[in-house]
C-alpha cells in the first residue's frame, strides 16, 4: 500500500527537506527527531529560522546537497526527511 503522506504538504505549507526540488530556497521550520539528531543538525547549521538552498538531490536515495551561506554540505535522505521546511 502506498503512503499518501510522503509527498503531501504538512500544516502551514511545511514539507520535509527531502521533498524539495533542486535550486529551491527554503527556511528551516523544525526538526523531527531525538536529541542526537537535533544536536547533529544544529552543529551543521541546520537551525530553525535559517535559510538554505537545495543544490541537488541525488537519485536512488542518494544525499541531499545544501548550500548554507558560503558552505555546501551533504546529508543523507533519512536525516533530510526529519527537517521540516517552507519554500521561499
Amino acid at each position: 500500500m502506498e503512503n499518501a503522506h510522503v509527498n503531501s504538504p504538512k500544516k502551514n505549507g511545511q514539507i520535509s527537506l527531502d521533498n524539495i526540488n533542486s535550486g529551491k530556497k527554503v527556511r528551516i521550520c523544525g526538526i523531527n527527531g531525538g536529541k542526537g539528531i537535533y544536536r547533529r543538525l544544529l552543529s551543521l547549521g541546520i537551525i530553525p529560522g535559517n535559510e538554505v538552498e537545495v543544490v541537488s538531490i541525488h537519485p536512488w536515495g542518494g544525499p541531499v546537497i545544501l548550500k548554507l551561506d558560503d558552505t555546501q554540505l551533504a546529508m543523507g535522505r533519512g536525516m533530510a526527511r526529519k527537517v521540516q521546511v517552507v519554500e521561499l
